[in-house]
């Protein structure tokens, strides 16, 4: 994609002054054309490709799709619609990344088609349910089942960070107060009325050592911390060992059964959301799955799949 500026001339003779994206000269003179306007004169800008930016927000999933099906419902066309919602777009990455959904579908391509163009930006559940409703022909209801959709998993997911932001600050400052605080501070002054070392019980000289430690090479502690964060984080990205640390966190007590019962809600309501727009049920289960967050459960579900597909019922 390029980024053409360009003058133009409506039937008036009035210049008017713009830029564009297209792919080429032709492709911006018949946009141009299009609008009944006629190219005086354009400079071509640096090829910068298809930007992609990260995926996007479930909120602002939410809006797009309340705004499209309320849109289409009062008879605007899909093309009309997208030309809307991306000049309404704020940010420069979101709305180069729209203006190019709108200029694809305006070429002739399937929304759905458009959409699996941004690669990376949105989720397959969006995708493959617009596709559905571009084949059936209720793609403003789609639209609306979606906006309800991640309106409700946009609420559940404050819900959950609401639910977890106490426990986890509690949680980082206890760990500060122990590590650094106790061991740091604290334990240096008691250990001032030990006046003779070997008296001391062998535990209480281990804690004073790793005191004396920590004083003394407290960027070597950090240094480690990070390096523990990061080999988490990494490690994360491995197949078996997240399957095992999914699977520990739905046996943790109390958190456990919080956990199931919001993979239970998040799974229902996109199973409820596919067969509605008329997907088979096989084809739903298999959507449904990824958008549980839980590799393990993911797994147990290929279970349920094959047997469904064996012929017993869900």
């Amino acid at each position: 994609m390029k980024n053409f500026s360009y003058v133009a001339k409506d039937f008036t003779g009035k210049k008017l002054k713009g830029s564009y994206y297209a792919e080429n000269s032709v492709d911006l003179t018949n946009y141009l054309a299009d609008k009944g306007l006629f190219c005086i004169s354009f400079t071509e800008g640096i090829s910068l490709g298809r930007q992609k930016i990260h995926k996007i927000k479930t909120k602002d999933l939410a809006i797009i799709c309340r705004q499209l099906s309320s849109m289409m419902n009062a008879g605007l066309t899909l093309v009309k619609a997208l030309d809307i919602i991306y000049k309404e777009q704020n940010k420069e990455a979101s709305k180069r990344c729209w203006l190019e959904i709108y200029q694809d579908v305006q070429k002739g391509q399937s929304f759905s088609s458009a959409l699996i163009a941004q690669t990376g930006v949105f989720p397959n559940l969006f995708i493959s349910m617009i596709s559905e409703g571009e084949t059936s022909g209720n793609l403003d209801v789609v639209l609306e089942r979606l906006s309800e959709h991640y309106t409700k998993e946009r609420k559940l997911q404050n819900q959950i960070n609401s639910a977890l932001v106490y426990p986890i600050i509690l949680f980082c400052f206890s760990i500060i107060i122990v590590v650094f605080v106790v061991f740091t501070f604290i334990m240096p002054t008691f250990k001032t009325m030990f006046q003779n070392s070997d008296s001391m019980p062998a535990l209480t000289k281990v804690m004073f050592s790793i005191s004396d430690f920590m004083r003394d090479n407290w960027y070597i502690v950090l240094l480690v911390m990070a390096g523990l964060i990061v080999g988490a984080v990494y490690s994360l990205k491995i197949k078996s060992v997240k399957q095992k640390i999914d699977k520990l966190f739905i046996t943790l007590p109390f958190v456990g059964k919080l956990v199931i019962k919001v993979y239970t809600g998040r799974f229902a309501r996109t199973l409820s959301s596919l067969y509605s727009s008329g997907l088979l049920l096989v084809e739903c289960l298999q959507k449904s799955i990824d958008v549980i967050g839980n590799l393990y459960i993911s797994e147990k579900f290929e279970i349920v799949i094959d047997s469904v597909k064996q012929g017993e019922t869900l």
